[in-house]
């Protein structure tokens, strides 16, 4: 794909185009290589992806549940509880010896345009919906949604980072939010942990969370679109917590030298130049501002 700035795609496309991410390549500020893009993704990741379609894109978070609940035939946990609901509809299970065979017996029945779900499966997915829900009101009442008024949401940036007249390396983004008129750019992130002054300077500094940042801020300059208002929206899982945290010009100045050497380095693996090196990039408290 070309350079450019995309909307509505989905995730599975955005991980399919073929660039480095920031996430993909991140580790190199740590001194070792592993694209996190190619990697199966955790049952956390896929929580954040389905609590950022639900602050973020309420539309499409829910299409997807209601294509779940036209689209699914819920059967038992146990197979041979799902063999006698077979046997009940007038189908012989004698050679239903498997899950994937008595599902495909189903379908004769039920119809193969059907995703069979497990009933403990299908509670999960509900219990995820209702808990992502209850953190988007619990952002509502603290009023941190009005953060993300106007502007453009999930954002997929293809840009071209140039290190010197010779060398360029073509990166995606996928960007929360930014709007172009205020010059303002959000990152939306969850926590487990309690949120806190302390937690948050650690936290920002020891996941890389500004050079993440000044990182998207780089992509959208890229297109000629400046931003100098740069902020984190944390929210904290449990009990959906937040708040928001600008980063001073200081501090985005900083993380940007975190962007450079992450360039550096990356042109250095596909070159096979690499050596074994961590940096630590540290940000003093001076660099935030919390809300």
């Amino acid at each position: 794909m070309k350079n450019g700035i995309y909307y509505n795609m989905s995730h599975e496309e955005y991980l399919a185009i073929d660039r480095p991410s920031f996430s993909g390549i991140k580790h190199l500020l740590d001194g070792f290589y592993e694209d996190i893009d190619k990697k199966e993704e955790t049952p956390s990741m896929k929580f954040g992806t389905l609590f950022h379609k639900c602050i973020l894109e309420p539309e499409a978070f829910d299409t997807q549940y209601t294509q779940i609940e036209n689209n699914t035939y819920i059967i038992p946990n146990a197979i041979k509880d799902f063999k006698t609901l077979l046997e009940k509809e007038g189908l012989d299970t004698k050679k239903a010896t498997s899950w994937e065979k008595a599902i495909t017996l189903a379908k004769t029945k039920f119809g193969a345009d059907k995703e069979y779900i497990k009933q403990e499966e299908y509670n999960k997915i509900y219990k995820e919906k209702d808990k992502v829900q209850e953190l988007r009101r619990r952002m509502q009442q603290q009023h941190l949604l009005d953060e993300f008024e106007g502007g453009k949401k999930e954002a997929v940036v293809l840009w071209t980072a140039y290190l010197d007249i010779n060398t360029s390396i073509d990166f995606k983004a996928k960007i929360d939010y930014f709007n172009e008129d205020t010059g303002t750019i959000i990152d939306l992130k969850t926590t487990s942990t309690q949120i806190n002054k302390h937690f948050l300077s650690n936290e920002i500094d020891k996941r890389h969370y500004n050079i993440q940042l000044a990182f998207y801020s780089a992509a959208l300059d890229a297109h000629n679109i400046r931003c100098d208002n740069h902020k984190f929206c944390f929210v904290n899982t449990t009990n959906g917590n937040g708040c928001i945290i600008d980063i001073t010009q200081t501090g985005i100045e900083e993380a940007t030298e975190g962007v450079i050497y992450l360039c550096q380095r990356y042109n250095n693996l596909i070159q096979g130049k690499l050596k074994p090196e961590k940096k630590t990039f540290t940000f003093y408290s001076t660099g935030y501002k919390y809300d």
